[in-house]
């Protein structure tokens, strides 16, 4: 059970009464950190909380849960206006749907299409929610308890800890000069999932790829050269985005570097849909985001979101894709996303594979390395940042500052030199890098 008020003093007497723990107690909505039922407290029945709860309810219809709404006291007015506010949710998702539905049907014949179609179909019907509207008093534990339709769920002290810092040294907010970015996104018109399936989704992910660091607010993975990011944005968006310096490729391969990102960001997608579709009323829409001027013809462009359907649908059909910024008409480079044409379905497109991580390099590579090439240690997190690739960078050159001959002293390592310093190779380095240090501070 969780408790939700904006007021701190109703806040705090629903987590005394309701004796819930303060990870159960949120000022404003946010989605729950695993399904159960939702108290949510009010002074104001105008409060966006309630708006916000209620559509997570629609969202998640099929399960035993239940909505609460305690206030000081009820009038039969303020009973109407919360019915109304009801069937003004259900209206407003009934509206979506169909403006969804219509911006489908105008699109051409296609896989992409009929299966989006069918999808809003489903989510036509909403069943009717489970909601109660009840007084604060000192006796609204037993109430609730007598009313609730599920066994408490309780947070296993054994669970793995997530740290709650994401990985700012390893992920910029935009794609650095000389990378390129493409997103899926998963939007929400109703309420996205609760934490649970949310790290659900981030733990199908890591099989796929070589390294993960996961914290609170999502996961990101590497697969050299690619590297995927997932992120929570907010209650009603997630975003899967993957990322590739052009730089480190060579050849060919930076003719087209998306065919790098489609294996990995394709696997991703399917598995995040896989979760999703556990739950048959939590409505969603997937939007593509290409990020740099290649996927463009103009350079001008850098970024522009497209609804994934109207865009492959336009794709297949025409073979480009337009869009207006202000008075000018620009496209997209349609080769530079689709190198191997336009995919026909969305089954098509999440039936890519990435390389198995396990065999990501070949064998006679990983035969002839050093392994102290090949990886290093776990950063913690479990971040690790892999040695055969790297961005091109210059460092310049040390030069040693001497008076004396330019050919360097080679000393005989044969144990019987007097000076001890020099018997080892350790000692040898130390000694010229203080001899440097020395001149230097001249």
């Amino acid at each position: 059970m969780f408790a939700i008020a904006h007021n701190s003093i109703l806040r705090d007497s629903l987590a005394g009464i309701l004796q819930l723990s303060p990870e159960r107690v949120f000022d404003e909505y946010r989605p729950p950190p695993f399904t159960g039922n939702i108290v949510v407290g009010v002074e104001d029945l105008r409060d966006a909380n309630l708006r916000f709860a209620v559509r997570y309810f629609l969202a998640n219809v099929e399960k035993s849960i239940s909505l609460f709404i305690v206030k000081q006291e009820w009038s039969e007015n303020d009973e109407k206006f919360f019915d109304d506010l009801v069937k003004t949710e259900y209206r407003r998702a009934h509206d979506l749907n169909q403006v969804a539905i219509d911006r489908v049907n105008k699109l051409p014949d296609n896989e992409w299409k009929s299966d989006r179609l069918e999808q809003l179909n489903e989510w036509r019907t909403i069943p009717a929610i489970n909601y109660s509207l009840l007084t604060l008093n000192d006796n609204l534990k037993n109430q609730i308890d007598a009313l609730a339709k599920v066994t408490p769920c309780t947070i296993s002290d054994d669970e793995e800890q997530i740290t709650n810092k994401p990985p700012v040294l390893h992920w910029t907010a935009d794609p650095l000069e000389g990378e390129i970015q493409f997103i899926a996104q998963l939007n929400f018109p109703l309420s996205g999932p609760d934490d649970s399936s949310f790290r659900e989704i981030c733990r199908l992910l890591k099989p796929h790829f070589e390294t993960s660091y996961e914290w609170t607010g999502g996961i990101l993975l590497t697969s050299d050269p690619v590297r995927l990011h997932v992120q929570r944005f907010n209650d009603t968006q997630i975003e899967l985005a993957a990322r590739i310096c052009v730089d480190e490729l060579e050849g060919d391969e930076a003719d087209r570097p998306i065919r790098f990102i489609w294996p990995y960001l394709a696997v991703s997608l399917k598995q995040a849909l896989q979760v999703l579709g556990e739950h048959p009323h939590l409505q969603y829409s997937i939007s593509f985001v290409p990020f740099g001027s290649i996927f463009f013809k103009s350079s001008e462009i850098e970024a522009r979101v497209f609804d994934a359907t109207v865009f492959c649908s336009t794709a297949l059909k025409y073979d480009k894709v337009g869009f207006r910024v202000g008075e000018d008409v620009h496209h997209v480079d349609i080769a530079h996303i689709f190198p191997d044409g336009t995919y026909p379905s969305l089954s098509r497109l999440l039936s890519m594979n990435p390389p198995s991580p396990r065999f990501s390099r070949p064998e006679s590579v990983n035969d002839s390395v050093s392994p102290s090439l090949m990886s290093e240690p776990p950063t913690p997190g479990g971040l690790v940042a892999p040695h055969n690739r790297g961005r091109r960078v210059s460092f310049g050159t040390i030069k040693l500052m001497s008076d004396g001959p330019t050919t360097p002293e080679i000393p005989i390592l044969n144990g019987n030199s007097n000076d001890g310093s020099a018997k080892t190779v350790d000692a040898f380095i130390d000694k010229m890098l203080q001899q440097t240090m020395d001149q230097l501070a001249v």
